[in-house]
């Protein structure tokens, strides 16, 4: 309904307030994680997609503290909730929990989520005007590698079949 258009989403909160319904539809179904999951996709769609007006619609509407506190601690779901609030302007982060061979819940690090740069990202790879040559050279070396993995496979299933 808002994808990529900022003035349906403007409309849609103006004149039909669905930011209202989809939140009490959040709260109607907490345990839900497919209704919460799409419920957070809806919110992220109208943050990012609207206006200063159109977030501010959704916070006044206490939509951070249900993200937070139920969709966010829903498997399914967390990661939707996450980049809900990503997009309403919310300092969000991800933290990754698992359980011990005791069943005792042990807190991990901070998770990296997609949108954020990665620490040995390169964001520039080296200029070339040989195009062709870089294209060819790739190729080649894609083609040794496919070689080398078939000359190993025969030799697997050749020792396999012989040596059986």
């Amino acid at each position: 309904m808002a994808l990529r258009s900022v003035p349906n989403t403007q409309r849609m909160m103006a004149e039909y307030d669905v930011g209202k319904d989809i939140i009490a539809a959040l709260r109607c179904h907490p345990a839900n994680s497919k209704v919460q999951r799409q419920g957070a996709l809806a919110i992220r769609n109208l943050a990012s997609r609207g206006d200063v007006a159109v977030k501010e619609a959704l916070i006044d509407l206490g939509v951070e503290e249900l993200l937070r506190n139920t969709t966010g601690q829903l498997p399914d779901s967390v990661e939707e909730a996450y980049a809900a609030l990503r997009d309403l302007g919310f300092q969000v982060s991800m933290i990754h929990y698992t359980l011990d061979s005791d069943g005792k819940v042990i807190r991990g690090g901070t998770v990296q989520m997609s949108g954020e740069v990665k620490p040995k990202f390169r964001a520039t790879f080296e200029p070339t005007n040989d195009i062709e040559g870089m294209i060819s050279y790739q190729a080649e070396e894609a083609m040794k590698k496919n070689i080398e993995l078939k000359a190993d496979e025969n030799e697997v299933a050749f020792d396999l079949f012989f040596n059986s």
